[in-house]
């Protein structure tokens, strides 16, 4: 695993290490996601903006936020960060001669500091955008680069949920009338403060405050970008209500002995969220399988890998995994040899390991770890 090292901003402490476990833990739940970045990096507005390649638009599960990409240009900031393919960190938002309040602050939140990280994958298609916004404190240059290193993270992120649905759907016009609801109250707010500094009766400045009370009541209500975890949960319950669908891992594995390929294939088939099993019965073959689904929806997700294979060790099938060719995939490797000296000296390519014979125990015990249940 990667050190990455722990950073202060003035009185605010980011861990990036304990924060990129946690996001690997909970790739696949929005509000935990949202969560994890409020508390790890003190952002209290936050949008994961999934892509539909179909659609060609940009969504947010928690804030309901979408965004036609054709409506992205060098007119915006994010619009401007997509077409560059690189991220942007803003220091001053309203100083920004790109600034478009609708794409860029629809709510109009008071922020300064913004990060908007696009992430493409190797061909150049864009899989989906992390924006933050109003941090407790200015960012640095050196706090811009330590979050945009979390990169790797994301794209397991964004590669679990592109398709936007009916309801999401739903979902959005409700959105679209909170939205509404919100800049009415706003334009009410301004009304108010301005009859506060033009009153001179009591009881009217007395009135004049119950309804502030509750004007802030219904902003509450009216604005998506809450840090109240439990009112977004009721947002989301809309969206993954009746949703059933789970993730598959799809699995390779490879071994010069086929009997020990058909054992392990048996053993993991009682696992309920496996997707496709493929098989290699040498290096080359692994390497080819591999090369194949990197821009497949049967990307490989898991790899048990045997040492001694003709074409290519494990190791270095581990290697070529670990390089800049499959940065943008997160693929676990569990080696499958009984050779200590080589388990000892390539531990650092190996996420788990698993010793021959196979047992039932030793697979468990591994598979629990990968959040990988039996059936």
């Amino acid at each position: 695993m990667i050190e990455y090292k722990n950073l202060i901003i003035k009185e605010y402490y980011m861990d990036f290490t304990k924060l990129r476990k946690d996001l690997l833990d909970n790739y696949q739940d929005h509000i935990g996601i949202y969560n994890l970045l409020k508390d790890g990096l003190g952002a209290n507005n936050i949008d994961l903006f999934y892509y539909d390649n179909k659609k060609g638009i940009f969504f947010d599960k928690i804030n309901n936020l979408i965004l036609n990409i054709k409506h992205l240009n060098q007119n915006s900031i994010l619009g401007n960060a997509i077409m560059k393919k690189e991220p942007c960190y803003i220091k001053n938002i309203k100083e920004e001669n790109r600034y478009n309040s609708a794409i860029d602050n629809p709510f109009n939140i008071d922020m300064n500091n913004q990060i908007v990280i696009p992430f493409f994958m190797i061909n150049g298609e864009i899989k989906g955008i992390l924006r933050l916004s109003q941090f407790p404190s200015a960012l640095s240059e050196i706090d811009f680069r330590n979050i945009n290193i979390l990169r790797k993270v994301f794209f397991k992120i964004f590669l679990y949920e592109n398709s936007y649905n009916q309801e999401d759907i739903n979902s959005q016009k409700t959105n679209q009338e909170r939205l509404e609801n919100y800049h009415n109250i706003k334009q009410i707010e301004k009304i108010y403060k301005q009859i506060s500094i033009t009153n001179k009766n009591l009881e009217v400045d007395k009135l004049i405050g119950y309804a502030r009370e509750n004007l802030k009541n219904i902003v509450t209500y009216t604005n998506p970008n809450l840090s109240n975890s439990i009112k977004i949960k009721e947002e989301i319950k809309k969206i993954t209500k009746n949703n059933t669908m789970e993730q598959t891992v799809n699995i390779l594995i490879a071994d010069d002995i086929r009997i020990n390929v058909q054992i392990l294939n048996a053993m993991i088939s009682v696992y309920k969220n496996i997707g496709e099993v493929k098989f290699a019965y040498d290096g080359i073959e692994a390497l080819e399988i591999l090369n194949n689904c990197i821009h497949c929806d049967d990307d490989i997700n898991l790899i048990f890998l045997d040492h001694h294979m003709p074409g290519a060790l494990g190791s270095d099938i581990a290697k070529e995994l670990k390089s800049n060719k499959y940065k943008d995939r997160d693929i676990i490797i569990v080696s499958i040899t009984n050779d200590k000296d080589i388990l000892e000296k390539n531990r650092h390519l190996y996420d788990y390991h698993i010793p021959k014979p196979f047992s039932k125990k030793n697979i468990e015990n591994v598979m629990q770890k990968i959040d990988i249940i039996k059936k």
